[in-house]
């Protein structure tokens, strides 16, 4: 019993040798310990969707592709622009951010028009004022990202998606 190739489980995926050795299980043998560990870490809250914002999101999400393609000059950065002065003049529209500049350009008028109608059709009891702005945040950020893949980048991303 006490012979050289004796093992013993010593706990989650690891085998440790009588003569004190640990090997890695089969079944984990191919992934590192940084890559299982990233595998365990949560999502962050910023990459995490709640299914109940999913139809607010697709509103926002679809009424932007529509202004793309009416306005060929429209770029990411002019609609996460936008999308900021969008965020504010809905505060405006229910009392608050006063002191805050709303004023968009000519250029960013149907965006921010736009962000204003879907928050005052969706704003009710079941979603604040708060919630509806995180959407718009999480649709900018996701303009930002898409930026890198050209002037139009988000738009040529999200396009095939609605």
């Amino acid at each position: 019993m006490g012979g050289q190739g004796e093992f013993y489980m010593t706990g989650v995926n690891h085998i440790k040798h009588k003569a004190g050795r640990t090997h890695r299980s089969a079944d984990k043998a191919d992934l590192r310990d940084d890559e299982v560990h990233q595998r365990a870490r949560p999502t962050p809250d910023h990459l995490m969707t709640n299914d109940a914002d999913l139809p607010i999101l697709h509103d926002i999400e679809h009424g932007l592709v529509a202004i793309y393609e009416s306005a060929p000059e429209l770029s990411d950065a002019m609609v996460a622009f936008a999308l900021d002065i969008g965020k504010i003049a809905t505060k405006q529209h229910y009392g608050y951010a006063k002191s805050q500049n709303g004023t968009a350009g000519p250029k960013h008028q149907a965006i921010v028009n736009h962000v204003v109608a879907i928050g005052v059709k969706r704003i009710s009891k079941d979603l604040t004022l708060d919630a509806y702005l995180k959407c718009v945040d999480q649709v900018k950020r996701s303009v930002e990202r898409h930026r890198s893949d050209g002037v139009r980048g988000y738009y040529d991303f999200v396009k095939n998606y609605l």
